[in-house]
């Protein structure tokens, strides 16, 4: 739905939005993509929840979507803060993927997790970066 509607789109809006909270995490996944790309005005919040979501991936992917909607400068304070509480993320990725954007955006969250995976310590595929 987020692909085939077009921003601002009430009706569809009103369909997704309870499935961010949805019981599967594949829906939540989907939820939260349809609805950032959809509704601008409630991307941050979206995402600062998905960012604390109890499914790996779908924290993985709030990472992702912040990377695609915000350069580093412009990435709003909610999401720094709720992106600096996932240094302890029991996932790899997660962790990768904070300290990735952390890097570009010049803001210090080293938690050694580039070179944890680097050094074949930590093993992520290479589609869970993409």
């Amino acid at each position: 739905l987020g692909e085939c509607a077009r921003p601002g789109d009430v009706e569809v809006l009103d369909a997704l939005r309870p499935l961010v909270g949805a019981s599967e995490a594949r829906l939540r996944f989907q939820a939260v993509t349809a609805v950032v790309r959809l509704a601008p005005s409630e991307r941050v919040p979206t995402l600062v929840d998905a960012l604390a979501d109890r499914d790996a991936e779908v924290r993985r992917l709030a990472f992702e979507l912040v990377d695609e909607m915000w350069d580093r400068r412009e990435t709003p304070p909610e999401l720094l803060v709720a992106m600096a509480e996932r240094g302890t993320d029991p996932d790899p990725r997660v962790r990768l993927w904070r300290e990735l954007l952390g890097a570009e955006r010049g803001l210090g969250w080293s938690s050694d997790e580039i070179l944890r995976v680097v050094s074949g310590v930590e093993r992520v595929a290479h589609g869970d970066l993409l």
